[in-house]
């Protein structure tokens, strides 16, 4: 029997998600997509962490956990996405450098592939930055990294970053905090496997893991308005206490 909490928080997502996991009541090892492409999540060692709201998130211990939602078309993001996710980081290190929120990447390919990568980058243990980085046809590195607004441990952030035709845009709680333009005007798709809390190092060796809570990850296939990340970060806030 659905209640008012099942539909405001768990109903599918608006025109363009092409995923959207706000994970089932109680927990269990897959989480459903609630897109129309069905891009299920599979759980590898994380666990479930219910919040006072209610609401359930899957929590990662920065060693081996992710959320593995495979490399369906779907998933590719070109010419224009959007990523979503509220995220509270158990462990910021300096040592790890970067805390992967979404990854969809091929590196073991030559030249390297990366479609996509979201991740916290940390340069002193606590404290990190929001992050995007791409990989162009010749597999070298493009990204755009937030100075302004500096991510701690132990609260829930809702972070967001905006792509359209190699314009970026970094969000931390509805605010635009960093606007940039990478070097290439469009996203190279890739067969690697879409991985929640969790990228891949050099040679595809799996690294730069998440450690902590990761809520709503949800990705479009188009480039929202700032109204629209302001709205979603109003509309659900108030289940991880923030005001």
């Amino acid at each position: 029997m659905k209640t008012v909490f099942d539909e405001l928080v768990f109903g599918p997502p608006g025109l363009g998600g092409v995923l959207y996991l706000p994970g089932p009541s109680g927990g269990g090892s897959k989480i459903c997509d609630r897109s129309p492409y069905g891009n299920v999540g599979t759980i590898t060692g994380a666990t479930w962490m219910r919040l006072s709201s209610g609401l359930w998130c899957v929590n990662f211990d920065g060693v081996d956990d992710c959320v593995s939602c495979g490399h369906e078309a779907s998933l590719d993001i070109t010419t224009e996405g959007t990523w979503l996710a509220w995220v509270k980081a158990s462990q910021l290190l300096s040592s790890t450098a970067h805390h992967t929120i979404f990854s969809k990447a091929k590196r073991s390919a030559t030249p390297e592939e990366a479609n996509y990568w979201v991740a916290i980058v940390s340069t002193v243990d606590g404290v990190g930055y929001l992050e995007f980085y791409a990989k162009d046809a010749g597999g070298n590195w493009t990204s755009l990294v937030d100075d302004t607004t500096p991510l701690s441990t132990g609260d829930f952030y809702h972070l967001a970053v905006v792509f359209a035709g190699g314009q970026v845009s970094l969000y931390v709680n509805g605010r635009r905090v960093k606007r940039g333009t990478l070097s290439i005007s469009s996203l190279l798709a890739t067969t690697g496997d879409l991985e929640v809390g969790r990228g891949q190092g050099g040679g595809g060796v799996v690294a730069y893991h998440f450690a902590g809570g990761i809520a709503l990850p949800s990705i479009y296939n188009y480039a929202w308005s700032e109204l629209q990340v302001q709205n979603a970060f109003g509309r659900e806030k108030y289940l991880f206490g923030v005001w």
